[in-house]
C-alpha cells in the first residue's frame, strides 16, 4: 500500500514536470538508520568503528537462530530490514532517494551525520551510481515527550552537516510543517510540495527559491554578528513581524534573545545584553518555527556558529568539522541503545561474520552465498523519466 506522502509527491512532480513519475515506497515504522545500512559500509567511516562491531556481532548471532525464527525487534536488527526491503530493488535505477528518518536516532547528535555517510555510501555502491541523489528531510517540530529542547536541534544540525559535505545531497527544511502533538503530522500535502520544490530546483533547473536559505558563514564583530547565506532568494519575515528564534551569547556562554535585521541578503544579529558575542544560533529549539523565510516562503535552515569553534556548526567549515568528528567519535558515544548493545556484544565479535541472511517473500530466512549482502535503507525512493537531455 502506498503511503500518502510518496503518492502526493509523485502527483506534485507529475503535475509540474508533465512527465510520468515512478515512486517506490520503502518504509517501516520505528526503525533506526543502522537497519537500512549496508553493514560493510560502517567500516568505511572511521567514526563508526563500534557500530560496525555491533552490526557484525549481531549478524553472527542471527545466523545461530533456528531457521524461520526471529528474536528481538526486527526493526532494530542489522541486515534484516536491509535484506527484506532494499536488496530486492537493487536491479532498479533511481534518480533520487528521499530519506525521511531520524526519530529512532534523534539523541545521537552529530554522530548521525557519520551514519548518513555510511548509509549513502553503501547504497551508491550497491546501485552502481556514485551520484545517486539523497534528499534529507529534517525532523519537523515535535515535543518528544518532554525531552530537553536542545536535543533535536543537534540532530537537525547533523542532517544539515551531512548535506553540506555531500555534493549529491540536498536538505528539505520542515520547521513550519510539524505538529508538536503528533510525530506524524496528518497533512502531508505541504511537505510533498516542499520536497517537490527542492527536487525541481536540483534536478530540473527549477526556481532556486525551492531551496531553503542556509547559513554559510558568521562574522563576529563588536556588538553584533553578520550571517551570510547560500540561496537567500529574498530573505524576509514571513509575517512581517520582527525575526524570532535568534539568540547570541557572550564569553559567559549564556544565550539571550536577539534582534535580527536583514541587510542585502545578510542577517545582522545583535542584543544589548551581549556587547561581545562569541556564539550565535537560530531555530535552536525542538518546537522552533522561525519566521525567517525566502521570497517564496521557504524557511531558512537552523544554524549555530561559535567564534572559536573548530567544528562545523551549520556552515561550511568542512575540514574543521571532519577533524573534530574524527577526534570525538573515533571512540563513538555509547549512550544510545545501539551503543549499549555494541558494548555488550563486543566480546562476541569474531574474525569475520558468517554470511548474512535475507528474507524471502514468504517471510522465511534463506541463506545467502558469499559475503554479507545486506540491504540499504530507503524510506522513499523515486524514479522518474523526462524528455530533457
Amino acid at each position: 500500500m502506498m503511503g500518502a506522502l510518496p503518492l502526493l509527491l509523485a502527483e506534485e512532480l507529475q503535475r509540474n514536470l508533465d512527465v510520468p513519475v515512478g515512486i517506490i515506497d520503502n518504509s517501516m515504522s520505528g526503525t533506526r538508520i543502522e537497519v537500512w545500512t549496508y553493514p560493510p559500509a560502517f567500516r568505511s567511516v572511521p567514526a563508526l568503528r563500534k557500530t560496525a562491531e555491533w552490526a557484525e556481532a549481531e549478524i553472527a548471532r542471527m545466523t545461530s537462530w533456528p531457521r524461520g525464527t526471529y528474536q528481538g525487534r526486527l526493526n532494530r536488527l542489522p541486515a534484516l530490514v536491509f535484506n527484506a526491503m532494499v536488496w530486492p530493488v537493487t536491479p532498479f535505477q533511481f534518480r533520487g532517494v528521499i530519506w525521511y528518518q531520524g526519530e529512532g536516532n534523534h539523541t545521537e547528535g552529530m554522530l548521525y551525520a557519520e551514519k548518513l555517510r555510511a548509509l549513502t555510501g553503501g547504497w551508491r555502491k550497491l546501485f552502481h551510481n556514485p551520484q545517486l541523489r539523497f534528499y534529507i528531510v529534517q525532523l519537523p517540530p515535535f515535543d518528544y515527550w518532554g525531552e530537553d529542547p536542545g536535543i533535536i536541534p543537534e540532530l537537525r544540525r547533523a542532517q544539515q552537516c551531512f548535506v553540506k559535505t555531500d555534493r549529491n545531497a540536498a536538505l528539505v527544511v520542515t520547521s513550519d510543517l510539524g505538529d508538536p502533538a503528533d510525530i506524524h503530522p496528518k497533512d502531508k500535502r505541504p511537505l510533498a510540495t516542499r520536497i517537490a520544490g527542492v527536487i525541481q530546483a536540483r534536478e530540473f533547473e527549477g526556481d532556486s527559491a525551492g531551496f531553503s536559505p542556509m547559513a554559510q558563514r558568521a562574522i563576529f564583530e563588536v556588538e553584533h554578528v553578520v550571517v551570510e547565506f547560500a540561496d537567500p532568494n529574498g530573505l524576509k519575515s514571513r509575517d512581517g513581524k520582527p525575526l524570532n528564534h535568534l539568540e547570541i551569547a557572550g564569553k559567559d556562554g549564556i544565550f539571550h534573545q536577539a534582534e535580527g535585521t536583514i541587510d542585502h541578503e545578510r542577517l545582522i544579529i545583535a542584543s544589548p545584553l551581549v556587547p561581545e558575542p562569541v556564539s550565535v544560533r537560530f531555530g535552536w529549539h525542538k518546537l522552533a518555527n522561525p519566521n525567517l523565510v525566502n521570497r517564496c516562503g521557504v524557511p531558512a535552515a537552523p544554524f549555530k556558529f561559535d567564534k572559536e569553534a573548530e567544528r562545523f556548526e551549520g556552515g561550511t567549515d568542512t575540514k574543521g568539522r571532519r577533524n573534530w568528528m574524527e577526534k570525538k567519535y573515533t571512540g563513538e558515544i555509547t549512550t544510545s541503545a545501539v551503543g549499549r548493545r555494541a558494548a555488550a556484544a563486543r566480546s562476541h565479535v569474531g574474525k569475520r561474520p558468517p554470511p548474512a541472511r535475507r528474507h524471502t517473500v514468504s517471510g522465511r530466512i534463506k541463506d545467502q552465498a558469499g559475503p554479507p549482502r545486506c540491504f540499504y535503507g530507503v524510506r522513499l525512493a523515486l524514479r522518474y523519466k523526462t524528455n530533457r537531455r
